[in-house]
């Protein structure tokens, strides 16, 4: 499934949950994002599983489906994971493209209009 398209579902699951019956207050949706993923170099026998970078693209593709989905929380999920290649931190590399890269969308996501949160 596209990360778009999962980042709705899930939001729509979530920010409407208390419409149900006593089911109490609305759920804060966190939306999460990483800038790929590469566990080739593991030898543990699981399934190699690659998510290429494709020079921060994806990234930023994440981040876009975050704000789309109305998050109320972004999660960076894989700090600083060299040996999966999930690392947003500065490398030899990247240099600090994805430090620069998390504190555009940080700033962009505090600047936002903020969601309500409707009191219990």
């Amino acid at each position: 499934m596209e990360i778009a398209s999962f980042d709705r579902e899930q939001a729509l699951r979530i920010q409407s949950f208390h419409l149900l019956p006593g089911k109490g207050a609305r759920r804060i949706w966190a939306a999460t994002v990483s800038p790929g993923y590469d566990d080739t170099r593991l030898d543990d026998g699981r399934a190699v599983r690659v998510t290429p970078r494709e020079q921060g693209a994806y990234y930023d593709a994440q981040w876009q489906a975050a704000f789309a989905s109305g998050a109320d929380w972004v999660l960076v999920t894989s700090w600083n994971e060299w040996w999966e290649n999930s690392q947003i931190e500065p490398s030899a590399l990247y240099g600090d493209f994805y430090v620069g890269r998390t504190r555009a969308w940080a700033d962009a996501f505090r600047a936002r209009p903020q969601p309500s949160m409707p009191t219990p």
